[in-house]
Formats: structure tokens, C-alpha cells, sequence
């Protein structure tokens, strides 16, 4: 028997679910969700699908702020896909969107038929969701879930890796496609050396695509982890995969389950460089050793370099399977996920670091990681005890009390 309870915990703060103040007008809203799809256009967030434990959300939502730095949620529409762990990519002029692959419980495929990729187009003009064209074509991916999508710098579309639909599914996809928008036509490119799936795709400026995390397979049927010390590259122009040794000294190794994430958020630096790469599971689902993760590790594409700094203001609770989005220059919002026994509708917000200015030489200038925190508000940019600093009662130590993060989210109980 599954009991499903819904709980709030607060500590000395706003009534909102979540630790961010929340415009009263939003409480209409309540997304608890993970594996849901995220973007950006102009300082706004939207938020697509996503798993709400038992059924598929086919929400789009979006995330703004006032001039207060409160948050607003607005549904845009509900007569989209119910549909979870898909991808998202925005088309340009910022009118319209794909979501392809997912996992929908109107459709799980338990034959050994192939089917084409789900994507459908969402047009915020007209308010309205249609097949993406192209899908009839004799060339065109199966359908998955858990897999990698991004458009690269050339406005082309990479599709890579996942998993065939539906629950317990695990065989890997060794195979990536590219899609045109401007043709409609899907490419099937090069085998990739090895398959992907809950892993992590970034596209950087110069066309190259870095994949990290996750899991891996070499022959389609055994999994397992692909460690944060080493990463595949694949570079658009010539249709060419290469792996890339990461360093991780800077990360805090007990064992090597300490490098195995997927299931992570990832969010490209405004500068181009830098990946901030958040929580995520190591993966080993059922074993006591099964851990979940709610820091922020960054990457540096230059040197190759894993940073795990020391991040103040209140932390995130532990999760993966969350969105991450990069709001302006300044702020990047992971939000929602899970982990093994809640469902969150936490909105956490990091201010990117600053820049350390070097007054002597020539070098270009640095960014100094210890200036990243956790916000309790964009406009005034402070962390909650930098807001509120009276807000501790005498005789409770303030660590302790940063310890204790508020939760939002659904409780499963077993019984």
C-alpha cells in the first residue's frame, strides 16, 4: 500500500513553498515536479511537463520576476503532451519550441516495433501545438526518453543517446541524429564510440558539444557509470567524437561513487567557459550506498578543470532530476527534481561569481568562485541571513539552522 502526504516545513521565513519569495498571485500554481524541460527567453523561464509520481503534467508554465526580485508563476498553457524526462529546444526568434522524446503514459511501447520520435512544436503567437514536420520522412530517430538535445551554434538541432520509453526501460541508444529546422529533415550522423543516457549535453560557442555524466554502454546492454573524470566531445563541423580526460582533485573523493552523477543540471557560464553543474544521484539506485547530491560543481572548458567551491546562503536540498536555467548574466535558477522519497517545488537561485580584476598584468581576468551564493532575492542579490540577519533566536547556532533547508513536496510512504 502507497500512501501519498503532502507537508510543509517552515523556518522563520516567507510562507511560500519554496525559500525565494513568491508573489501571492502565484499561489494559483504549485509545481512539484521532476523531469521536467526548461528554457530561457529574455529573462523569463519556461517550464514544460515533467513527473508528478503518478501521471505527466502538460503544463507550460513560466518563471519571472517584478521589480521586488518576487517570483511569478503564470500558466501559458495546459493543452499540451503530458510528458516527462524529454528535452526542449527554442527555435529562433524566441516564437516557438520543440519538446522531443519523453516518456508519456498515454503511449509505452511493450512490442518490439520501432517508433519515430515524439516532438511536437508549441507556437506562442498562436497559442497552439502541432507535429513537427519532418516525421514522415524514411530517415527519422526512434522514439526515447532520458536523452540529450541541443542546438548548436550552426542553429542545427543534436539528438544523442536515451533509452526506449518507459518504466525500467535501460537498454541505451547508440546513435545520434541531427535535424534541420529550416529543411525539416532529420540526418542520422556517424556511430558515437559509446551511448548516453541521463547524461548532460552543452553546446559551446566555437559548434562543439560536450556531453558529461550519466550513464554509458559500449555494447547496448550493460550500464554503467560515465565518471565526472572523463567526458565525450563531438565536434558539428566534421561529424567526429572525442573523449576528453577531466580533472577532479578539487572534488571531495571518498570512493568513486563520489564521481558518478547523472541525472544533473547543467548550465553554461555566460562567458562561455564555465559549466555549473548541479546535484544529480550517483546512480546506484536501491543499495545502501544510493546518494543524492546538492552541490554545485564547475567546469572549466579551458583547462579541463573540475572547482567545487564553498557556497554560501541557504543550499538547495539534495536532488537530481531537476531544470536549470540561466535567467540574465548574473543568476541561474535550479529548480524542482526528486530524489527517493520527495518530489520538490523549490526554486533555488545562484548568483554567478564575480570577477577577479587583475590591476598588474595583461592576463584576462579570473572569476572568483567563492563569491557564489545561494540568493533569497535577484534584485537585492543577498542570501537569506544577509536579508534577514536578526532572524536567528538567541541560543540556536546558525549553522545548525542553515542545515535545515524548507521543503515542499510529496511524501511516499511504503507500508
Amino acid at each position: 500500500m502507497f500512501i501519498v502526504v503532502t507537508f510543509l516545513v517552515a523556518l522563520f521565513i516567507h510562507k511560500s513553498c519554496s525559500i525565494y519569495p513568491t508573489a501571492e498571485s502565484a499561489n494559483t500554481i504549485n509545481p512539484i515536479l521532476h523531469a521536467s524541460t526548461a528554457f530561457t527567453i529574455n529573462g523569463t523561464v519556461y517550464v514544460h511537463g515533467g513527473s508528478m509520481i503518478a501521471s505527466n503534467s502538460n503544463q507550460l508554465f513560466s518563471i519571472s520576476f517584478d521589480e521586488y526580485g518576487l517570483l511569478h508563476y503564470e500558466i501559458i498553457n495546459e493543452q499540451g503532451p503530458a510528458v516527462s524526462y524529454h528535452q526542449a529546444i527554442i527555435l529562433p526568434g524566441n516564437d516557438s519550441f520543440i519538446v522531443f522524446g519523453g516518456l508519456r503514459y498515454d503511449f509505452l511501447d511493450v512490442s518490439d516495433a520501432v517508433e519515430p520520435i515524439f516532438a511536437e512544436v508549441y507556437s506562442f503567437s498562436q497559442n497552439k501545438w502541432s507535429i513537427l514536420p519532418g516525421l514522415n520522412q524514411t530517415a527519422v530517430p526512434s522514439d526515447r526518453q532520458q536523452h540529450c538535445a541541443v542546438m548548436a551554434s550552426n542553429g542545427l538541432i543534436y539528438i544523442h543517446g536515451g533509452v526506449v520509453p518507459g518504466p525500467g526501460n535501460s537498454k541505451i541508444l547508440m546513435d545520434s541524429w541531427v535535424y534541420n529546422p529550416l529543411t525539416q529533415a532529420f540526418t542520422n550522423l556517424s556511430t558515437p564510440p559509446i551511448g548516453l543516457y541521463d547524461s548532460s549535453a552543452i553546446a559551446l560557442s566555437d559548434g562543439r558539444i560536450l556531453y558529461v555524466g550519466g550513464l554509458t554502454s559500449k555494447d547496448s546492454d550493460y550500464n554503467y557509470p560515465f565518471y565526472l573524470n572523463r567526458s565525450m566531445i563531438y565536434y558539428t563541423d566534421n561529424d567526429t567524437w572525442i573523449e576528453q580526460e577531466l580533472k577532479t582533485q578539487a572534488i571531495h573523493v571518498i570512493d568513486h561513487y563520489n564521481i558518478s552523477r547523472k541525472d544533473a543540471s547543467a548550465v553554461l557560464g555566460p562567458e562561455g567557459r564555465y559549466i555549473y553543474y548541479f546535484g544529480g544521484t550517483n546512480g546506484f539506485s536501491g543499495y545502501d550506498f544510493e546518494l543524492y547530491y546538492n552541490d554545485i560543481l564547475v567546469l572549466d572548458t579551458q583547462s579541463w578543470t573540475w572547482v567545487a567551491p564553498d557556497i554560501s546562503g541557504i543550499k538547495p536540498t539534495h536532488r537530481s532530476e531537476s531544470i536549470g536555467a540561466r535567467i540574465n548574466n548574473e543568476y541561474v535558477l535550479f529548480g524542482f527534481g526528486a530524489n527517493s522519497a520527495y518530489v520538490y517545488s523549490e526554486a533555488n537561485f545562484l548568483r554567478l561569481p564575480e570577477v577577479k580584476k587583475d590591476t598588474i598584468s595583461d592576463a584576462e581576468d579570473e572569476l572568483d568562485f567563492e563569491s557564489l551564493k545561494w540568493v533569497y532575492n535577484i534584485t537585492t542579490g543577498k542570501t537569506y541571513y544577509e536579508q534577514y540577519p536578526t532572524v536567528i533566536p538567541s541560543g540556536i547556532n546558525k549553522s545548525a539552522v542553515i542545515a535545515i533547508t524548507v521543503v515542499c513536496g510529496l511524501v511516499i510512504l511504503s507500508g
